[in-house]
């Protein structure tokens, strides 16, 4: 059953490379939102990875299948400043950013992800606008613990939560993109 089910959501080459093309910018189309609700996506890693083993997966499956709109103001500013946050990081690095799709893993075909943008062969780019940093700037959000992607340690050096959930989402990009 298991590997019947493997089998059918198998996906070539070619058709992983024809969906992220046609998920382009479509990101409220019907097919990418479908592709979204049947898979499991790197947004969603970090709760799955730091599940407990006595957690029951029941109130998960349920949530990653039946969402609705959770913190929607967060969300739509992160979607307002977007492309401006893309702009400022393709000028800063000097790199060209393309937009993309919804990508699928070449090995575990329910594993999908959908960065913010690419870059050559081997850069993926994932946006975060933090509401919580938006009057106030990075640094002073890292200070004031408002930003927890970000940690500083006992002499003030900046490095990255590899607990946080973003931590996971971007390496799950990472994998699935390759």
């Amino acid at each position: 059953m298991k590997s019947n089910f493997l089998e059918s959501i198998q996906k070539s080459q070619e058709q992983r490379h024809e969906i992220e093309q046609k998920t382009i910018l479509q990101s409220s189309s019907g097919e990418w939102l479908e592709l979204r609700r049947t898979m499991l996506t790197a947004s969603n890693f970090g709760k799955i990875c730091k599940m407990r083993p006595e957690t029951s997966c029941a109130n998960t499956v349920k949530q990653l299948l039946y969402k609705g709109s959770v913190q929607a103001e967060p969300l739509q500013h992160g979607k307002e400043h977007e492309q401006m946050a893309l702009a400022q990081l393709s000028k800063q690095e000097g790199i060209d950013i393309k937009p993309c799709g919804f990508f699928i893993d070449s090995e575990v075909p329910y594993l999908g992800a959908t960065p913010d943008g690419i870059s050559g062969e081997d850069v993926v780019v994932e946006v975060k606008c933090p509401i919580t940093a938006y009057r106030i700037g990075l640094e002073e959000a890292i200070k004031e613990k408002k930003v927890n992607f970000w940690v500083t340690d006992k002499d003030g050096n900046l490095g990255i939560n590899l607990s946080h959930n973003w931590y996971y989402q971007i390496q799950g990009q990472l994998h699935v993109t390759k």
